[in-house]
Parts: C-alpha cells; structure tokens; sequence
C-alpha cells in the first residue's frame, strides 16, 4: 500500500478510534458491525477481497489468488483494524471485579 493511501486510512482510523474510547454508545456499535460503522467513517474493505466471519466477533480479511503486494498490505492493515476493534468488544465484558491482565513486554 502506497504510504499516501496509508496515511489516509490512518488519519480516518484515528478519528474512529478516538470516538470509540470516548462514546460507549459507539463502541458498541463499532464492536456490533464494524464494517458498517467503517464504511460510515470513509473506511471500506479494499476491492477484490472480502470479510469472513469466523466465530462470534472474529473477522478474517479472505484475499483473491494470487494478490498484489499492495492488496496484500491493505488486507494486513485492515485485520489490525479489525483485530484492535474485537479487543474493544472483550473490553465490555470485563466486569467491574476483574483483574485486567498486564500487557506482554514489548506488546
């Protein structure tokens, strides 16, 4: 992915991110469909690939054969994305009690 492109969908990434932390109502909604709320933000999943649901709020990037270099690094930047958002959700389910484990060294 051409770093103009990258930029781009950092930049929108952020502002989604933000609102995210900021608004649980968002969150929620963010976690619920995240390709909806995505693309409402300006955030669509590149041509020629498509979402799979794998088990409850995991999503997996499926890319065509033989892709390019640079759907391969969109595809890569989008399951980040939508890694970090299914962390969001598990957020919600920790209870006021729980123990929140530390991040790993160098996470």
């Amino acid at each position: 992915m051409d770093e103009t492109k990258k930029v781009e969908l950092d930049a929108k990434w952020k502002k989604v991110a933000v609102q995210a932390v900021t608004s649980e109502e968002f969150k929620r909604r963010l976690v619920d469909d995240p390709i909806t709320v995505l693309g409402q933000h300006g955030l669509t999943v590149p041509e020629k690939t498509e979402v799979k649901i794998l088990s409850g709020k995991d999503f997996k990037i499926q890319l065509p054969p033989n892709p390019s270099p640079e759907l391969e690094k969109e595809a890569n930047w989008w399951q980040r994305r939508l890694d970090m958002i299914r962390e969001f959700g598990k957020e919600e389910k920790v209870g006021p009690n729980s123990v929140i484990p530390e991040a790993e060294e160098g996470v």
